[in-house]
């Protein structure tokens, strides 16, 4: 089995549990989980966006997926930035600096061996926010934060709902500054209260 194909039955494993918990509480319960998850899901996202899903998970999905962003001759290296300090403030310090870092690693080290070995790509990280591309044929990608709020409305009313930290995961040409692809999944980190959720990625 190669690096990617237990990326994506690890990751699939996550989304199947999720939206199966869901699914048998109304909604109301979600599994707990954790950034190493997100760190699963992260890859995941990101090879698929840019390599494409797997032929065994296209043809499972039975629908047509965007086409990969990496193309020699177009598009062949990709820097990422993650907003470590807005999902601090976001998480209200429930999500920790360190693990966003080692967040990074993962996805850096993971993916980058994923793009090398499948298409001779490479990825490297940069601070957040990015300066200027230089590398020409380059995209990217940034990790920022967003939150959504969750439980009934009669929860929220009380004050007892529950702020989720998504990841908005964005693919951009730097060259026209032309947003490519976006996506939000959950990080796995309640904001209110630090409790560790997770819901099926969008």
């Amino acid at each position: 089995m190669t690096r990617r194909q237990a990326l994506t039955a690890a990751a699939g494993a996550l989304l199947i549990t999720a939206g199966a918990f869901a699914a048998g509480c109304g909604g109301q319960g979600i599994p707990r989980s954790t950034l190493a998850d997100a760190s699963l899901l992260t890859q995941q996202t990101l090879l698929d966006l840019l390599l494409g899903p797997p032929p065994t998970r296209r043809s499972l999905s039975g629908s047509s997926a965007d086409a990969p962003l990496l193309k020699k001759g177009v598009y062949e290296s990709v820097v990422l930035a993650i907003d470590i300090d807005g999902f601090v403030r976001a998480a209200r310090g429930s999500i920790k600096p360190n693990e966003l870092r080692a967040l990074e690693k993962d996805v850096l080290n993971g993916s980058g061996k994923v793009l090398q070995r499948e298409g001779g790509y490479s990825l490297r990280g940069t601070a957040y926010p990015p300066a200027a591309v230089a590398e020409p044929k380059a995209l990217l990608v940034t990790l920022t934060p967003a939150t959504e709020e969750g439980g009934s409305p009669e929860a929220r009313a009380a004050g007892k709902g529950v702020t989720y930290v998504l990841i908005r995961l964005t693919v951009t040409d730097p060259a026209t500054g032309a947003n490519l692809r976006v996506r939000d999944y959950y990080s796995g980190r309640d904001a209110a209260t630090g409790k560790v959720t997770m819901k099926r990625l969008r």
